[in-house]
């Protein structure tokens, strides 16, 4: 911690001395994807089989190992144990599993792990002979009536030569446990979905161009959602200034008419479709090269004409199969419950997600609040951060 400034929900990743500690290194990379920052924490052991410095390569963060060495913060193990999202003990040793059971705390992943008010997932590897051995057996089931979330191992081969059960779990399953018990499921795993994300923007001549206020962060928010649900994720996105995810396919469009091309490209295979973006409308009947100039071009400039540009939810609403869900989004100034069932029927959608816009609020903030309306139903959903206002609208959905 100290004067380290995490920027994403954070996992803390604690290594121990195991030959399996090399696998770290793929599942940091996968936290990362998903969206995650994460901060390594290791025993002295650790280093033995992995440098600290390959851990601060992957995570851009310093490695931890020492219960004081950051002057700025000389109680690390608190912050980290009830600050973060959760506290991944990957490999896990025989050794830490006891110190655990034990409620000792004599080195920084120890201390983390006693003062932990979040998820504690823990990831055993070692010989099956020390796996099986009764003591290791008590101190799993001590830690685990404690509310230690532990992650068996698995049959395979051993450093030693041999084989049992002691090999650690595959990164995958680690990182699905961890996401359950952060609450994301994969109710949507093996399925397709599509989403819309942000503006468009229409040109009028070669720097100006017409647009909307959105974001995109709640497009970006759901990506990320249905993406730790399991599920294909491919994000059109008009031009946003956010990173684009990397556990998404990301296609970037520009104008109104560029995202339906993709959208009608990828539609048929979907099984959800989420159109987020904020499209225009409308845009210029005449696109003019170069730059109008003021006090040249004014009549060009005062006299736009607009032609209508075509309507993407309505398309999909229009042509998508029995088997396909469509959710559309209605940002509204007034009338927001009217406007949205309206919308509902009119679009063919299965679900609209309304959004109050009045008084410059949700386009571009990091809260919203929304009112799902379906079939002759609605349900408002509470007021929250588009991340978890996304997993809020994916559960409800789903």
């Amino acid at each position: 911690m100290g004067n380290t400034s995490y920027k994403k929900p954070l996992i803390v990743l604690c290594v121990t001395g195991c030959i399996a500690a090399y696998k770290a290194c793929d599942l940091l990379r996968g936290f990362q994807k998903l969206g995650f920052d994460v901060q390594v924490v290791m025993t002295e052991h650790a280093k033995e089989f992995v440098s600290p410095q390959t851990f601060e390569a992957l995570s851009a963060y310093p490695v931890l190992s020492e219960m004081f060495e950051i002057p700025q913060n000389p109680i690390p193990h608190i912050k980290l144990g009830q600050q973060s999202a959760a506290v991944v003990i990957a490999p896990a040793t025989a050794n830490i599993i006891a110190k655990i059971a034990q409620g000792r705390a004599d080195d920084l992943v120890s201390s983390i792990a006693l003062a932990a008010s979040v998820p504690v997932l823990v990831a055993p590897a070692m010989n099956e002979v020390m796996y099986n051995n009764p003591a290791t057996i008590d101190n799993l089931k001590t830690i685990a009536s404690r509310g230690v979330l532990l992650i068996d191992p698995i049959y395979g081969h051993m450093a030693c030569g041999g084989e049992g059960k002691g090999h650690l779990a595959p990164v995958e399953d680690i990182i699905e446990q961890t996401l359950i018990a952060l609450g994301f499921g994969q109710k949507l795993r093996g399925k397709n979905v599509l989403i819309t994300a942000g503006p468009t923007q229409e040109p009028i001549d070669a720097v100006r161009y017409i647009t909307n206020r959105s974001s995109g962060k709640m497009g970006y928010a759901l990506a990320m959602a249905a993406a730790k649900q399991g599920a294909h994720v491919t994000l059109i996105s008009g031009p946003v200034a956010l990173p684009a995810p990397e556990i998404c396919d990301v296609i970037n469009v520009v104008t109104t008419q560029e995202m339906f091309e993709a959208v009608k490209r990828f539609f048929a295979s979907y099984d959800m479709a989420i159109f987020t973006a904020a499209v225009c409308d409308f845009r210029p009947e005449v696109t003019f090269e170069g730059k109008l100039k003021k006090g040249v071009d004014n009549e060009k400039l005062t006299s736009l004409s607009l032609i209508e540009n075509p309507d993407i939810l309505a398309w999909a609403g229009k042509n998508k199969t029995k088997d396909q869900i469509v959710i559309g989004f209605a940002a509204e100034t007034d009338n927001l419950l009217e406007n949205a069932k309206a919308k509902l029927v009119s679009k063919n959608a299965d679900f609209i997600v309304g959004n109050d816009v009045s008084g410059g609020k949700v386009f571009g903030k990091d809260e919203a609040c929304a009112l799902l309306i379906y079939k002759d139903k609605s349900i408002e959903l509470d007021c929250n951060n588009k991340e978890l206002l996304a997993r809020d609208i994916l559960d409800f959905i789903v």
